[in-house]
């Protein structure tokens, strides 16, 4: 029974995440809450097996299946975000308010773009721009490590 829940964008709180899968049918367990836990606040845009290890950090051996359809279900119900980016892994956003990102080619880093970025891009020819990945070096990596693996 999984659709349109009523939930309005923002980060996620695990309270509201319960009841929210609890309306739909979804049995809280002590792994679903070990996976709300470790989204919550989490701005790094982790991958399901980063997800996996995490909350196996937390509460140990956990299927990897288990975290993989809480993940999609939540998705589903529109509690955190999927994010297809440069590698073959998705990443997941637990803040589903609307904001582009910014993905590091050496890294693979996902960074929140700051509130505003790319604004005049969100009516680019009366079209609705929902998301926006820029792609390019974070300040981590260092500005110029591209230029110095040209060759040209």
């Amino acid at each position: 029974m999984l659709g349109d829940t009523g939930y309005k964008a923002g980060p996620l709180v695990p309270d509201v995440a319960e009841e929210l899968l609890r309306a739909s049918g979804v049995r809280m367990t002590p792994q679903r809450r070990a996976v709300l836990a470790v989204l919550e606040g989490n701005t790094s845009h982790p991958t399901a097996a980063e997800i996996v290890e995490a909350v196996r950090a937390r509460i140990g051996l956990v299927s990897v299946a288990t975290i993989y359809n809480t993940l999609e279900t939540l998705a589903d119900l529109g509690l955190v975000r999927r994010l297809d980016v440069m590698e073959a892994s998705t990443h997941f956003d637990p803040n589903t308010l609307p904001h582009h990102h910014f993905v590091c080619r050496e890294c693979h880093a996902v960074l929140d773009a700051p509130p505003g970025f790319g604004a005049r891009i969100a009516g680019f020819g009366g079209h609705t721009i929902e998301d926006v990945i820029f792609k390019g070096t974070c300040a981590k990596c260092g500005p110029g490590i591209n230029q110095k693996k040209r060759k040209c």
